[in-house]
């Protein structure tokens, strides 16, 4: 026998045992219980995941210009300073880090005061901008009432 013969004889055998180990009988799967009404179909329940809340989306301090009283009043609460110099009502409402002033006028004979201006300022070192503190001043009385 030659050495090319013997290995190719060597490797057809070796290729041999390969497909044999290959080819055993597989065990059969288990067959469920039958039930009772096949279309019937346990679910396991769905725990719905929590929604995140809602922002809450605040105005804008423009949102005050035209306001009356009573609606500043809604929106802010009552003034922590309130001062009459006619022709105009001035309002103050107060935070830790600012104040807002509200300028109220009468409108000729109307008899109701309406913002007709109004400004933000710091109350103490770190500058607090005019819509961050208008936002305070809302967040702030929604936590009051």
């Amino acid at each position: 026998m030659t050495p090319t013969r013997g290995i190719l004889s060597l490797a057809v055998t070796l290729g041999l045992i390969a497909c044999a180990e290959t080819t055993r009988p597989v065990a059969p799967a288990a067959k469920a219980a039958p039930t009772t009404n096949p279309a019937v179909v346990a679910v396991a329940p769905v725990t719905p995941t929590p929604a995140a809340p809602p922002i809450k989306v605040y105005p804008p301090p423009s949102r005050l210009s035209g306001l009356d009283r009573q609606q500043v009043t809604g929106l802010l609460g009552t003034p922590g300073f309130e001062r009459l110099d006619e022709p105009a009502l001035i309002w103050q409402y107060r935070s830790a880090n600012c104040a807002l002033d509200i300028f109220m006028y009468r409108n000729g004979k109307e008899e109701a005061y309406k913002v007709r201006h109004f400004e933000a300022r710091s109350r103490g070192t770190v500058a607090v901008s005019e819509k961050d503190c208008f936002v305070g001043l809302l967040k702030a009385h929604e936590q009051r009432s």
